[in-house]
């Protein structure tokens, strides 16, 4: 069934007319147009060609596309194809018997198919209608392709291992992600055991992304999944792995006893430890200690209910990196002990601010002209909670003045003769009874 004819705009003159979907050839004897319905489609889509040839005194008899790549092209690619390539649906009418100088025509309107994974690329699709007695004409038109974004289907897969322990179930998920925008349906998960694993795994269930194991051997077992879906209208398949550690019934694993934290001199600091797979049935002894400090140089802390899992101190004044030791007996019942332990670092802070001091640029001023010393601190690091600052301005050389508001930032004089004038910021930073003090001079130049 022919499709509907699109409206062309003719113009005369080989090589085309200029417009982005339409090229023409007119000569006054034969004439070809060719155009696109739109010179840019997408991985997946399609466009309508036309093609119309006219001839003076003549019928086109056949009318045949080319299409050719104006690009690199491998031979794994897919490429665009052309629904009726030999025009075999085309009409063609004949010229009028009656009038000598009237031309027949003939008129092909195929599609122009993209495949879904096509890559970006120009092709010239090209239509030549050819007739015995008027001879041939060609002409062709552009067509951009733009490939499909990537799907983005990967597995999610985590650098950590999942631990159990033996004669429980213990659950795997490798959830799978995709590119925003992509359409994900018909998803199976395939999952297997490495044969190198130490002992046999029973799959209590496998439900898409989660695979639920047992065995009654301890030690690392690997996993393998393959998922297969529909991606964007097509069939994809991906592989992802996972390791699950299976521990014996009697190891002790601590948890949340959290990560390195800071403090600084006077600060309460908790420590807190959990078991996760506690057996009511059991009894347990945990207890914290403050681990040997190599360098000699760091406080004994005081530990309140060190004997618990949930221990205290107060944090002391000489900063450092202190190391505690969160330690569980448990007693079993054939008598015998499972010890655990875990390591925590508290970092207690230097107690008072390491900064600078900025007393300003060099001044040159007239004499009996108001100067305005301005002094600034910088924080160097970290500032420790519930540092004060004072400030002090002192004339250090020079003809003698008269400061105002010395102990503050910025004070103020007026140079009474000429001469060079020095200054000298004090800033002290004071938490608690620690301070430190940190000077800094300017100068000013009286003419």
């Amino acid at each position: 069934m022919l499709l509907a004819p699109i409206t062309l705009i003719a113009a005369c003159g080989g090589g085309g007319n200029g417009l982005e979907n339409v090229d023409t050839i007119d000569n006054g004897l034969i004439s070809s147009y060719v155009s696109a319905g739109s010179t840019t489609v997408n991985a997946g889509g399609a466009t309508l060609l036309t093609a119309l040839a006219s001839m003076r005194g003549s019928t086109p008899e056949t009318m045949v596309w080319t299409i050719i790549p104006m690009g690199y092209v491998n031979e794994s690619d897919q490429v665009p194809q052309i629904s009726d390539p030999k025009c075999g649906s085309a009409s063609f009418i004949p010229p009028s018997p009656t009038v000598s100088w009237s031309s027949g025509s003939g008129l092909c309107q195929v599609m122009l198919i993209v495949p879904p994974k096509a890559r970006s690329g120009q092709w010239r699709l090209t239509n030549t209608a050819m007739s015995k007695t008027a001879g041939a004409t060609t002409n062709s038109v552009v067509v951009s392709v733009n490939a499909a974004k990537p799907s983005g289907f990967a597995v999610l897969q985590s650098i950590t291992s999942k631990t159990g322990y033996v004669d429980k179930q213990v659950s795997i998920t490798l959830p799978f992600v995709v590119n925003p925008g992509s359409i994900v349906t018909d998803v199976s998960y395939k999952w297997t055991l490495n044969d190198s694993n130490p002992g046999s795994v029973q799959f209590t269930r496998t439900t898409g992304s989660t695979a639920v194991i047992s065995t009654s051997t301890p030690g690392q077992y690997s996993f393998n999944v393959e998922v297969t879906a529909n991606v964007n209208g097509f069939t994809e398949v991906i592989t992802g792995s996972a390791i699950a550690v299976i521990l014996p019934a009697n190891f002790i694993d601590i948890l949340n006893i959290g990560t390195v934290e800071a403090y600084t001199a006077g600060d309460i600091v908790k420590l807190d430890g959990v078991i996760t797979n506690r057996d009511s049935k059991l009894q347990y002894e945990e207890s914290w200690s403050q681990l040997p400090d190599a360098t000699g140089l760091l406080e004994t802390v005081v530990l309140s209910a060190g004997n618990t899992a949930h221990a205290s101190f107060i944090a002391p004044k000489k900063p450092g990196n202190y190391a505690f030791e969160y330690k569980v007996v448990k007693y079993q019942a054939d008598d015998t002990k499972a010890v655990s332990t875990s390591q925590k670092t508290i970092v207690i802070d230097q107690l008072v601010t390491a900064f600078t001091v900025d007393a300003g640029q060099i001044q040159s001023v007239g004499v009996g002209t108001p100067v305005s010393l301005n002094a600034a601190i910088a924080i160097v690091g970290k500032e420790a909670r519930g540092t004060t600052y004072s400030y002090k301005w002192e004339q250090e050389s020079g003809p003698s003045v008269m400061l105002l508001n010395p102990e503050t930032k910025t004070a103020a004089f007026v140079p009474s003769a000429a001469g060079q004038y020095i200054f000298v910021m004090s800033v002290t930073a004071v938490n608690g009874d620690v301070s430190t003090t940190v000077k800094a001079r300017t100068m000013v130049v009286a003419k």
